[in-house]
């Protein structure tokens, strides 16, 4: 694992994870890695911004296909979507917003990363059922800022933050 990740997210914090046995991947967005933990699978991948986005989910989330990591992009409204795909799992598609269905291709490392334009939703068969997540809302939750008190309002760019709950 980089110096610069390995800083970023300590050694043995969150989820007992160990970074020596750490294997690289190439997302879209840069070399990331996914890293074993207590129990867990970590996946850390660069962000398109600046420094890194961890996720981690318990061993048993991770086998049923829940290790994905989004960044959005509120002014192209595209997402960058990174996913470690269960053994055995297979189909890995995204839901676009005009309808459309379109396959995404692992690695073999069984990694997907790609950058979609309005996707809706993930999804993969793996051997326990079909996984599928709600991605849709990401672009949403990127351009919009919680005021508290469950007011949520939508700014037009990262400019407007500043004022928006005044």
């Amino acid at each position: 694992m980089s110096t610069d990740a390995k800083h970023a997210f300590g050694d043995r914090s969150s989820f007992g994870r160990n970074n020596d046995l750490s294997m690289a991947i190439e997302a879209s967005t840069g070399k990331g890695w996914v890293v074993p933990g207590r129990n867990a699978l970590c996946l850390i991948v660069p962000d398109p911004s600046q420094g890194f986005g961890a996720t981690c989910q318990a061993t048993t989330d991770a086998k049923r296909g829940d290790l994905v990591m989004t960044f959005a992009s509120p002014e192209s409204r595209t997402v960058q979507l990174t996913a470690v795909l269960p053994d055995g799992a297979r189909q890995p598609t995204v839901r676009m917003a005009d309808g459309t269905i379109r396959e995404l291709r692992p690695t073999p490392d069984g990694v997907v990363s790609e950058t979609l334009n309005a996707p809706i939703t993930f999804s993969l068969r793996t051997p326990s059922g079909i996984a599928t997540q709600d991605i849709s809302r990401v672009v949403e939750r990127a351009i919009s800022v919680d005021c508290g008190a469950g007011r949520i309002v939508p700014v037009a760019s990262e400019t407007e933050i500043g004022g928006a709950c005044d």
